[in-house]
């Protein structure tokens, strides 16, 4: 596991791939209440929704220095896990 980490009412930084790396992650999202979810790489939005499914996941080729944060407006747990090579 690379990170995991609850996101409630907020945006959080989940994971920063080490210098030098490359990560080949998945990004598992468990929405345990109705809310919007926007996912930003390097402050860029991959994913933005209200999704009515109650688990995201998420496929990414990350590399160095690039950072994942998760925003919601109810109460999600994040879970980052794969390989840095």
């Amino acid at each position: 596991m690379l990170a995991t980490t609850t996101v409630n009412n907020e945006e959080n930084v989940i994971y920063t791939v080490p210098s030098g790396k490359t990560a080949y992650v998945y990004v598992d999202i468990y929405l345990h209440t109705t809310g919007s979810l926007t996912v930003k790489i390097n402050d860029l939005i991959y994913f933005a929704d209200t999704p009515t499914m109650k688990m995201i996941s998420i496929k990414l080729i990350m590399n160095s220095g690039d950072t994942l944060k998760v925003a919601y407006t109810g109460q999600a747990n994040v879970f980052v896990h794969g390989t840095e090579v």
